[in-house]
């Protein structure tokens, strides 16, 4: 059976397989039998909501938390760049990460993954300040890289 697939779905159903390492016929397979079986938990009255993550993990991808997906974000577009070019320090701030991750009410996520003791260790960087809002798009992260 062939399904006719809008081409802004396609791209993002094709960059969602090679980012879980996939096949997208493999990743489609696992999204439809979640759908379905999301349909038939809520007529049952269950809760129907199957998250990304796992739907991800189902279809034969290794499941990475959302703060190590926030980390090695900042670190592969903002500290690798920084340390090429030779700064000293950089700046990040939380809401310009969310917005690049396409994140939906996140941004506290977003703070506790730059603020935590795991990303200035796998960053090789030591935090300087913070500034702004507790968990707020305005959240600065200012950072020396070593």
């Amino acid at each position: 059976m062939e399904l006719e697939i809008e081409p802004q779905v396609a791209e993002k159903l094709e960059a969602l397989a090679v980012t879980c390492g996939v096949s997208r016929d493999s990743l489609l397979n696992r999204l439809l039998k979640c759908a379905f079986d999301n349909v038939k938990q809520a007529a049952l009255g269950a809760n129907p909501f199957t998250s990304p993550a796992r739907i991800a993990a189902s279809a034969g991808a290794p499941s990475k938390t959302l703060a190590d997906q926030i980390r090695d974000y900042v670190i592969e577009s903002v500290v690798k760049p920084a340390r090429t070019r030779g700064d000293k320090e950089i700046t990040v701030r939380a809401g310009d990460v969310h917005r690049a991750l396409n994140l939906r009410n996140r941004l506290p996520a977003v703070c506790a993954a730059l603020g935590s003791g795991i990303f200035l260790h796998r960053a090789s960087v030591r935090r300087k300040k913070v500034e702004g809002p507790a968990n707020g798009s305005n959240t600065e992260f200012t950072f020396w890289l070593e």
